[in-house]
């Protein structure tokens, strides 16, 4: 039996994220956040703690890059959760028309998601995808 907002429930927590000044068009993005979760009615108190960090390229003209990776931590293992790797993706975008009578710009993208097909789950029947790939135009109006 799963009880769905059945209680009361107390979450504290907080999170902090930085990025460093453009150097060279490069940035060095980072942020980590916490939470403590107690259910009143139940004994459980969950801890999570989430990590990213990212590399991002931007030369504000025509190319954007971003190399992306999130960590998660839960407390408990209760139904043969997973999360032992960082999440790594991969963003790139390249202006191919920055402007004409019709649009106001139109640019390639490529996304890789997970990298290195990574594992992160809590529940062993909500796996997360192992590595997947998206590309295609992005036309702006």
């Amino acid at each position: 039996m799963t009880i769905v907002n059945g209680g009361k429930t107390r979450r504290k927590g907080f999170e902090i994220e930085s990025e460093s000044i453009s150097f060279y068009n490069m940035s060095l993005k980072a942020g980590f956040a916490f939470s403590h979760t107690n259910a009143m009615n139940q004994y459980d108190k969950l801890k999570q703690y989430t990590y990213n960090l990212g590399f991002k390229y931007d030369d504000k003209k025509s190319f954007y890059a971003l190399l992306f990776g999130h960590y998660v931590w839960w407390d408990n293992l209760s139904q043969n959760g997973e999360y032992d790797d960082f999440i790594w993706d991969l963003n790139l975008n390249k202006k191919i028309i920055s402007e004409s009578i019709f649009l106001a710009g139109t640019e390639v993208f490529c996304s890789i998601h997970n990298i290195f097909n990574g594992s992160q789950y809590s529940v062993s029947d909500n796996k997360n995808p192992k590595r997947w790939l998206e590309a295609g135009l992005r036309f702006k109006f």
